[in-house]
């Protein structure tokens, strides 16, 4: 086993509204933003939010002050998949604190009658707080700034927020507002947000693991569409080791495509108002309708629910040169591209070019040469 061969002592400080994490040279700082109190019991969140750093420079961490030895054990886990899954990128490495501390009950003024769920304005995310609210169930929302919306751009977030706004005092209590520059530390060393998004959302819901027994993340993809999109961040297997003794994060809707969740959505038109897909980041938190994350929600709302609602400064249909384009991206795509043609198929809905889509990808060269890899790695295992 590759082991560190040096421990980094990590240190973790507050002021006011602001908590510090520190590896080495670099500092992730995170804000409560407004008047609400920032008050965590422990430095469990500052384990997780400084682990990327840790893996990508090999060094096992040491964090100043009392943390919960189940999540310590578990984020040293999470470590080690990430080294057998990508050796070059990540390290296994161990995670301490000071001191242990692991919360109980008593002396917790618990929300037993809310989770903390993540809210971005997004499709999943969206779908998610509708669907927890059809089934009577209540949530507080932590929305943060510093990911989809970079640091500077205080005026786009706040208009993401305010578009969402009506929506989520809809199907909330409290929404709590993060800022954090762990993105900006993280691309120093290299780190793709695709990896490390899950440590910025895990951590800044951790700062509230004196409030409340459980958090509630939205799957970026069924359980299906993992083994397409792998390696990414958020997935069935290394979420559920962002867990405490008194806290855990779960992950909803790993059992649905993307697609199905767009009938939900397009029947409340409080949701439709929020939401906010567009990759351009000049546009957000409108959306533009011709970006490709724009065109995959358009298609899916046509294959969901045979047209595409007004949220779209462009709302023109889906042509053929849209499904052209979104095939050439590739194979995450691809997979949202099948999900469409599935369902539409089920309800009847014509989308011209999309079966002649499909096509190109069952007789594409690229899956030719992926099926007889995997046929010729089947039948040498089978003669062993």
């Amino acid at each position: 086993m590759n082991r560190a061969q040096e421990t980094i002592r990590c240190s973790v400080h507050q002021k006011g509204n602001m908590v510090s994490a520190s590896f080495a040279e670099n500092t992730i700082t995170m804000e409560l933003i407004g008047n609400v109190e920032l008050a965590p019991t422990s430095e469990n969140f500052a384990a997780i939010v400084l682990l990327p750093l840790a893996m990508r420079a090999g060094r096992d961490i040491l964090i100043t002050g009392r943390g919960d030895p189940l999540l310590a054990q578990n984020l040293s886990a999470l470590s080690r998949i990430w080294q057998r899954w990508l050796p070059a990128v990540f390290s296994e490495v161990s995670v301490q604190f000071d001191a242990d501390s692991t919360p109980g009950r008593s002396g917790r003024e618990l929300r037993d009658d809310s989770d903390l769920v993540l809210f971005s304005g997004g499709v999943d995310s969206t779908y998610n707080l509708l669907d927890r609210s059809t089934k009577g169930l209540t949530q507080d929302l932590v929305t943060i700034h510093g990911m989809d919306y970079k640091l500077d751009d205080t005026e786009r977030f706040q208009k993401l927020v305010n578009k969402t706004s009506m929506f989520a005092s809809k199907v909330c209590g409290t929404r709590h507002l993060i800022r954090s520059d762990a993105y900006k530390v993280y691309k120093k060393h290299r780190i793709s947000g695709a990896f490390s998004h899950i440590y910025v959302l895990a951590s800044s819901l951790f700062l509230f693991e004196s409030k409340y027994r459980n958090a509630e993340i939205a799957a970026d993809a069924s359980r299906i569409d993992e083994y397409a999109i792998w390696p990414w961040g958020t997935n069935s297997l290394t979420n559920p080791l962002f867990a405490g003794s008194a806290f855990r994060l779960a992950t909803a809707g790993l059992d649905m495509d993307r697609v199905q969740k767009m009938e939900l959505i397009a029947s409340d038109q409080d949701a439709l108002s929020s939401l906010s897909v567009c990759k351009v980041r000049s546009v957000r938190p409108d959306n533009c309708g011709v970006c490709t994350k724009c065109l995959r929600t358009k298609v899916h709302f046509e294959a969901a629910v045979g047209f595409i609602p007004e949220v779209f400064i462009d709302n023109r249909k889906i042509n053929r040169a849209d499904l052209d384009l979104l095939y050439k991206q590739g194979p995450r795509e691809h997979i949202f591209l099948q999900q469409a043609y599935s369902l539409a198929k089920e309800k009847g809905h014509e989308i011209p070019g999309l079966a002649e889509t499909i096509e190109r990808l069952r007789a594409s060269p690229r899956r030719g040469r992926v099926l007889r890899k995997l046929t010729d790695a089947i039948k040498k295992t089978m003669k062993r």
